[in-house]
């Protein structure tokens, strides 16, 4: 059987959650953009409030493709609760948690998988406000050098923001030598 990246009672308590309904808490993957949800891994759905967008409404969408835990902001459940309530019951086999805000939780659901997994590597932080995506390639192609590429976790890309990071977060397996992170000034 996989091991999820975090126990359900790891989440409930990393994000402060309430759970809505029973089901089991399984995942692998993070996301927060319905489209890159896949039917072929576990996933933790993370809908996120923005000033055009409400990544609520892509809950239907991916519970057809198979995501296995959903994090909802609580205004956004208790706005809606019968819908809510209804979606959890149709699909029980998904776990359904209610935060205070999505956002935050899936900060706090990444500082918790960082204190269980990279308990033994070593941890290096990049900001600033100019050059820090070429400094983190710069330090990975170090590292690689000396740990090998299986021995290096970083951030991918330049995902460097309040969301991007803990979702990078969550691509470490916990087997790494050093984990190289680069952090937006924000």
């Amino acid at each position: 059987m996989m091991e999820s990246l975090l126990t359900k009672e790891e989440l409930l308590a990393a994000v402060k959650g309430t759970e809505t309904g029973s089901a089991p808490c399984l995942f692998n993957d993070v996301q927060t953009d319905s489209r890159n949800v896949r039917e072929e891994s576990p996933c933790m759905f993370v809908p996120l409030m923005g000033e055009f967008q409400n990544g609520h409404k892509y809950i239907p969408d991916v519970l057809k493709k198979g995501t296995s835990v959903i994090l909802m902001n609580e205004d956004e459940f208790n706005s809606d609760k019968e819908y809510y309530t209804r979606l959890a019951a149709e699909n029980p086999s998904v776990c359904f948690v209610r935060v205070k805000n999505t956002l935050h939780a899936l900060q706090d659901a990444a500082e918790a998988y960082v204190a269980k997994k990279c308990s033994d590597m070593i941890l290096v932080s990049i900001t600033g406000s100019s050059g820090k995506t070429t400094t983190k390639e710069m330090m990975v192609s170090v590292a690689r050098a000396h740990f090998g590429n299986e021995g290096v976790a970083y951030t991918y890309g330049n995902l460097n923001s309040e969301t991007g990071l803990p979702l990078s977060v969550f691509k470490i397996r916990g087997d790494e030598k050093i984990g190289i992170s680069e952090m937006g000034m924000n």
